[in-house]
């Protein structure tokens, strides 16, 4: 697993702060036709337009790296099933039974084989690294699970996470490269001096990740280390800012001629 603890994001949609107050959040299996099995009352916070906040569902196992944060730890610890189930915020503290339609049902996901959720399908099944993803950074809701989550890697924000208004235009990840010098001539089939390059980068998503960074041809090589090297690298981040961060650039000439030291990056 990704994480020692399993957890539920929430993502305030609304261009206003909505309290928690009163609302619990509750989780059954996926074919369960009872009244559902995990009840945990939220506390009284509020979220402010656009963002996050995350509950921390069960107690921590011992594989994974601990979750971001949480900004609540259910008590009592609710278990979620890995790969299918169905989770519900709700206005009230009452248990749900069966697949419930009633106005306290704030929003309900079933996912996986979950005989229970919004709209015509529920969210493909999960995996001990994935997650369901609401589309659109969290805005994405059209009360149809299959259509508005997507399994990704695990990637879960806290109210420390960067607000997103639903409506406005967010703002992607951006990446800045440095430049490089001409590395002169250099005999074929042996290495220059290396350079380096310095990489930064903000509003990345999916923290933590890396950054793959490649080199445009065989005429040119790339390091994270100034030791290692190679057609790419990688650099790690680990939040949605990435300090500049150096990478070392090589070049090897395979044949006689002008070369050009365009670079690729990506996420």
């Amino acid at each position: 697993a990704t994480y020692t603890a399993d957890y539920v994001e929430l993502h305030n949609i609304s261009s206003t702060s909505q309290s928690l107050s009163g609302m619990s959040i509750q989780y059954a299996s996926a074919t369960s036709t009872g009244t559902w099995s995990g009840v945990a009352s939220l506390p009284a916070v509020s979220i402010p337009a656009g963002g996050y906040f995350l509950i921390q569902m069960s107690s921590a196992g011992a594989v994974g790296v601990a979750i971001p944060t949480p900004d609540y730890v259910t008590t009592p610890t609710i278990s979620m099933s890995g790969t299918n189930g169905r989770v519900a915020l709700v206005n009230g503290t009452t248990a749900l039974t069966a697949c419930p339609t009633t106005p306290e049902v704030i929003d309900l996901v079933g996912y996986g084989s979950s005989v229970c959720f919004e709209g015509s399908s529920a969210t493909p099944v999960l995996t001990a690294t994935g997650a369901a993803i609401r589309n659109n950074n969290g805005c994405a809701e059209t009360n149809n699970n299959g259509a508005d989550f997507t399994v990704g890697p695990a990637s879960p924000r806290n109210s420390a996470s960067p607000a997103v208004l639903c409506g406005s235009t967010p703002t992607g990840p951006a990446i800045t490269a440095g430049t490089l010098n001409n590395f002169g001539s250099v005999v074929v089939l042996t290495n220059s001096a290396s350079q380096t390059l310095n990489i930064s980068g903000s509003n990345l998503t999916g923290a933590p990740g890396v950054l793959t960074i490649t080199a445009p041809s065989t005429d040119f090589q790339v390091s994270n280390d100034n030791t290692t090297w190679g057609a790419s690298t990688t650099i790690s981040y680990t939040s949605a800012t990435l300090a500049s961060t150096p990478v070392y650039v090589r070049f090897t000439p395979q044949t006689a001629g002008l070369k050009t030291d365009r670079k690729s990056t990506r996420l």
